[in-house]
């Protein structure tokens, strides 16, 4: 693991970086007069200054779709966690409540179905697609989302606050960048549904 205060000492005599979770700002490309290629070990870049290492001619690269299954895997596994309130029925399982229920089984939180209810995507790259496959496969109903600042030709996508306002659950795929930072805040969360329907 390379701290924020060693970076510029690391790379000085590198052309070329293989990094994940490091930021490279000017201060760290002065550092590094030979430096030709960054190589982001993972999706993102938004830990470069794209704009500083242009003006110095360096490439940046990261790894194009290396996570999607992974990354999808995860999503929907959150979804269903969440929407059976998992981690609170473990603990009261572990706790000893199932055994001690009144009735033959434990109904101290809700559930709920993943089969017809809504999913709202906002960013529909390899990730987001895959989630949208794997939540079909349950039967999610699919609504794609228009990313504030981005246009599109389909017209399948939604506005972004349609989007908010009809989704029982919503999904977030896209870069950090200066058009998606802060995407959601009290504003955004006050449309959501409180709960699905």
């Amino acid at each position: 693991m390379t701290a924020p205060h060693q970076v510029a000492d690391r790379i000085k005599d590198a052309e070329v970086v293989v990094a994940n979770k490091v930021y490279f700002g000017k201060e760290e490309m002065d550092s590094a007069e030979k430096l030709k290629l960054i190589a982001v070990t993972a999706t993102g870049y938004n830990n470069v200054d794209i704009e500083e290492a242009n003006k110095r001619g360096i490439k940046v690269a990261n790894v194009k779709d290396y996570s999607t299954e992974s990354v999808a895997q995860y999503t929907i596994s959150c979804m269903m966690s969440l929407m059976m309130n998992l981690n609170r029925y473990d603990k009261s399982v572990k706790a000893g409540e199932w055994g001690t229920s009144d009735i033959f089984t434990l109904l101290k939180y809700p559930v709920t179905e993943m089969n017809g209810k809504t999913l709202g995507i906002v960013g529909y790259g390899a990730i987001g697609k895959r989630v949208g496959e794997m939540a079909k496969a349950l039967g999610m109903k699919l609504i794609v989302a228009k990313r504030p600042g981005a246009v599109y030709e389909d017209s399948e996508r939604l506005e972004f606050q349609e989007v908010l306002k009809t989704a029982d659950v919503l999904c977030i795929h896209c870069p950090l960048s200066d058009e998606t930072r802060n995407l959601i805040s009290h504003k955004e969360l006050d449309m959501m549904k409180k709960n699905p329907s």
